[in-house]
């Protein structure tokens, strides 16, 4: 039985700090349980096996690293939301050095299909995001959109223009500048 602090959000936090020390690479099961306090055997009831704890510790980094709960997608334009996301991987980025470089490239091209899929769901969010962001601001000019200029296709532009900037690490600014010359 797991003494009352032992949850699996405290795992979890525990698992975030060490990638935040260590990198994901300094992730394993002895040390989270050293780190927890709680036998081997209480990490492996919530993560059978070392791969799950990965997985789910990349999936709680992304998570903390794009955590826009507190937006209202109805009443933000997308400068301000891009502007707010790019502050959260700047933050990200210091919070945990190299998480989104070596996250992105090594599992991008891996055949680890379930860490993929953890950054096309944070991914895919985003994009969602955009595009509801794009369907609700009244503010944005009538002919931006047509079916040759999707929000869709915008929205994807977007997200390719966020992660080339995390991976060169420079300034969201001119797309931000860009977003509001073209839409408003």
């Amino acid at each position: 039985m797991l003494r009352k602090n032992g949850s699996k959000s405290m795992i979890m936090k525990v698992c975030r700090q060490i990638v935040a020390e260590e990198g994901i690479a300094g992730l394993n099961m002895r040390k989270v349980a050293k780190r927890t306090n709680l036998a081997i055997g209480s990490i492996y009831y919530y993560f059978p096996s070392k791969d799950e704890l990965l997985i789910a510790s990349i999936e709680s980094v992304w998570d903390d690293i794009f955590s826009l709960d507190q937006v209202d997608l109805g009443k933000i334009k997308l400068s301000e939301y891009i502007s707010l996301t790019y502050t959260n991987i700047k933050k990200g980025m210091e919070k945990y050095p190299n998480f989104l470089n070596i996250h992105s490239m090594s599992f991008s091209s891996s055949k680890d299909k379930k860490a993929r899929l953890v950054m096309d769901d944070f991914l895919t969010e985003l994009r969602g995001n955009i595009i509801e962001i794009l369907a609700n601001d009244c503010d944005i000019r009538v002919d931006v959109f047509d079916e040759n200029f999707t929000q869709e296709d915008f929205a994807d532009f977007i997200i390719t223009n966020i992660i080339s900037l995390w991976l060169s690490q420079k300034s969201a600014d001119f797309t931000i500048k860009m977003i509001e010359k073209l839409l408003y």
